[in-house]
């Protein structure tokens, strides 16, 4: 799961930085204008992933650490009110109609 993110994250910084190098290229203004706006939504998706989604959850000795690339958040045990395993991620997760990548 780890190399699906960082291929992503590259895909998503490569493609927005291309769009925005692209509209300096373009000699109509409508173009200039529309790649610019993709480039700078890419890159808005890129800079939220890296704000929000977390590198990795840790336990420590009194709390849970969720680590992300820009701080952290810490919660301590003594907050956590109800913990239970939870296995059914691909029963409630659906992808455009589908059941997983490829509808597997």
């Amino acid at each position: 799961m780890e190399r699906w993110s960082l291929v992503l994250k590259i895909v998503l910084l490569t493609t927005g930085l291309m769009f925005l190098l692209r509209t300096f290229m373009l000699q109509s203004l409508q173009d200039q204008i529309a790649s610019l706006l993709l480039g700078i939504i890419l890159v808005s998706i890129y800079i939220y992933m890296l704000i929000v989604i977390p590198s990795f959850i840790c336990l420590e000795k009194d709390q849970l650490v969720i680590k992300r690339v820009f701080g952290k958040k810490c919660i301590p045990y003594s907050c956590i009110k109800n913990a239970f395993v939870y296995d059914g991620v691909q029963n409630d997760v659906r992808y455009f109609g589908s059941n997983g990548f490829w509808g597997i």
